[in-house]
């Protein structure tokens, strides 16, 4: 057999297992290209991205009104008292962010890792599977009226399974991979991202009417019909994630490439003889994304730069909350809604529109850049609003900050493919950022707030742009990416040279 090997590799005739891969490849190619123009898989991760989405952002603003109801019974004062609202912050991080985040901050890097061994399909159904038992949770704590701490065992299932955070990256590496190049890549990301603003500006519209004109499905006296008017979010929320199971179970097609598949698997069971289970599924997919940011330069810096922006883009929304609520501005809450909702309503059009034009003249990385600079400047403008009108314009167009997160999501993507890394495991390192810098920024920055405030209010949103302006600074040692290499071409075709030599 070996000679035969060696006969084959002289004659320069491809060997058995390069004719496998080869066919798996076409295999892949041509499905995908069938995809492509049905756009089946397209639009049902689309769908998916809407079912989830809209029904989150609902009940983002439900579950703080249910702390702070909560508390305001327990502590017997009125509602809208600073120690209510201290003692739900306090309840909300403990029995909520905390359970979720820290908890999925533990997997997300090995998520995505693994969604390259295994598939998108498994590890986007255990994203959703877990998600669904996180809002059942919450769903029984509220019908129940169970004490605040069993908000957390649900969560922390969530948060182990992903959460929101990891389904948009197995989402945008399942698009990723339907990509034939880099223009459709970044169409493809531009849209689930419009999307996602969208509807986080129609949600809290959607879950106040809900509240309003809904509010309590199961009525009477007994003991799973507490609530109040929180009842219909809580239960859509749950029936939303519900029907995405049903669908992911169903309709999903597998995205990712077989060959990068069985390479990994195979890889995988060659390691598992010297290798403990625990340490092969995590420890290993952990780290090595990790890895592979530390070995090229140019993925490191792309890191250094999302982490700026992102950290600025984290918290602005509440920050901008407590701070159109205080004079001058005194903004009821209504108007607080329609404020954040114009805020994601602008995003989703910087992603829809802006975007767009930006990429018919401009690189990505460049269109990256004038996002990084408008959301810099706008948000430093923040405190020279004097009156609601200019606070609501201003705000409203710092959210041009959507243009740079689409656009580095596209990067990220496109360097992974050049060195042979699977999507889910560069884009997981965007998931780990999102998690551990969505943590952190909101302690800092309203704490920092809470400490300025009398001296100087806007002192956080000056802080916030310098973040930015920082990340700006370091894109500039970025040089652009060329054009991503498609999957079937990335072992043998010529033209990852360039790219791969750009990212190191």
């Amino acid at each position: 057999m070996g000679q035969l090997d060696d006969a084959t590799k002289r004659l320069g005739l491809p060997d058995r297992e390069e004719e496998d891969v080869g066919l798996a490849q076409a295999a892949h190619q041509e499905r995908r290209d069938g995809l492509a123009s049905t756009g089946w898989t397209r639009t049902l991760l689309f769908t998916v991205v809407i079912i989830f989405n809209l029904p989150m952002w609902a009940f983002l603003p439900a579950i703080v009104d249910y702390f702070i109801a909560r508390r305001c019974d327990a502590i017997g004062e009125p509602c809208d008292s600073a120690s209510v609202s201290a003692s739900a912050a306090l309840w909300s991080n403990y029995a909520f962010i905390i359970p979720c985040n820290v908890s999925n901050s533990l997997t997300a890097l090995a998520l995505g890792t693994l969604s390259d061994r295994f598939g998108r399909r498994p590890l986007l159904l255990l994203c959703v599977a877990t998600q669904c038992a996180g809002s059942l949770g919450s769903l029984m704590v509220v019908l129940l009226r169970l004490d605040l701490w069993w908000f957390a065992p649900g969560f922390v299932v969530n948060g182990l399974g992903g959460a929101s955070w990891v389904m948009v990256v197995l989402v945008m590496a399942s698009l990723g991979d339907t990509a034939t190049d880099d223009a459709d890549r970044a169409r493809l990301f531009s849209v689930a991202m419009g999307l996602y603003y969208a509807c986080s500006a129609a949600g809290p519209l959607m879950g106040g009417e809900i509240t309003a004109h809904i509010g309590r499905v199961f009525s009477g006296d007994c003991e799973w019909c507490h609530g109040g008017d929180l009842q219909a979010v809580f239960l859509i929320f749950f029936l939303s994630n519900l029907v995405i199971v049903v669908l992911v179970a169903t309709c999903f097609y597998e995205t990712a490439d077989p060959a990068l598949i069985r390479r990994n698997r195979e890889a995988a069971r060659e390691a598992s003889a010297t290798t403990g289970w625990f340490r092969l599924n995590f420890i290993r997919p952990t780290i090595q994304p990790l890895i592979l940011v530390g070995q090229s330069r140019w993925l490191a810096l792309l890191t250094v730069v999302y982490s700026f922006c992102f950290m600025g883009m984290a918290d602005r929304s509440s920050l901008l909350t407590l701070y159109a609520k205080k004079a001058p501005f005194d903004m009821a809450d209504d108007e607080v809604g329609w404020f954040l909702s114009s805020l994601g309503l602008a995003r989703a059009m910087a992603v829809f529109v802006v975007l767009p034009v930006l990429l018919r003249w401009l690189s990505l990385l460049q269109a990256a850049r004038v996002g990084i600079l408008l959301a810099t400047v706008f948000t430093a403008c923040i405190g020279l609003a004097r009156d609601k009108v200019d606070l609501f314009a201003i705000a409203t167009a710092s959210g041009m900050d959507a243009v740079w997160d689409a656009s580095l999501r596209v990067l990220f993507s496109a360097a992974g493919s050049a060195v042979n890394a699977g999507e889910g495991e560069v884009l997981g390192v965007i998931g780990f950022l999102q998690v551990f810098l969505g943590s952190v920024a909101p302690i800092c920055f309203q704490s920092i707030y809470a400490a300025t405030v009398t001296w100087c209010p806007a002192f956080s949103f000056y802080l916030i742009a310098g973040l930015m302006a920082s990340g700006l600074l370091v894109s500039a040692m970025l040089r652009d990416a060329p054009t991503r290499t498609p999957p079937h071409h990335r072992k043998t075709a010529p033209e990852t040279e360039p790219l791969l030599e750009a990212i190191q």
